[in-house]
């Protein structure tokens, strides 16, 4: 009986913390994705500055990828399939940082744009209402009212 009661709180217990720890892990991934975008900005202004344009991939831009992290055979794509999340350049916006809570589908995505500090954080309809949430949480407000849904920094 004692044992019964034991395998109960522990299940009781998991169901709590299980749900905690994946929000966490997902912000933690999300913090990365706005410090490799940051840095891929910076040197992008740099490059701007000395070039008169942006630099049309990472190969031209000479960025060394964080460790984890492989620049895609194109050189315009960084990914890291242990976390699922991927970078990508694109006209003159870093396009977005990618990440899916799997690698089959995106159901989130971080955009930052070179010359504004607006970021966005999109929900996409494959993420549904814990996408949604999560976007919310980081404090942004909503831009949109349907999938997908943006939402934004910049008031």
């Amino acid at each position: 009986m004692e044992l019964l009661v034991v395998v109960l709180i522990i299940g009781i217990l998991a169901a709590v913390a299980v749900p905690q720890y994946q929000r966490a892990v997902r912000r933690s991934r999300f913090v990365e994705a706005i410090s490799i975008s940051r840095d891929v900005m910076q040197q992008q202004q740099l490059f701007k500055m000395a070039n008169g344009t942006y630099a049309a991939d990472f190969e031209e831009l000479g960025f060394q990828p964080p460790v984890g992290w492989v620049i895609r055979a194109d050189n315009r794509a960084l990914f890291n399939t242990a976390k699922s999340m991927s970078l990508d350049i694109a006209q003159g916006t870093l396009s977005t940082l990618y990440w899916g809570w799997n690698l089959v589908s995106n159901k989130l995505a971080y955009q930052q744009y070179w010359d504004s500090p607006r970021m966005n954080c999109v929900a996409y309809e494959a993420g549904g209402q814990e996408a949604r949430n999560f976007c919310a949480s980081l404090g942004m407000t909503t831009r949109s009212t349907a999938f997908p849904y943006v939402y934004s920094n910049i008031h």
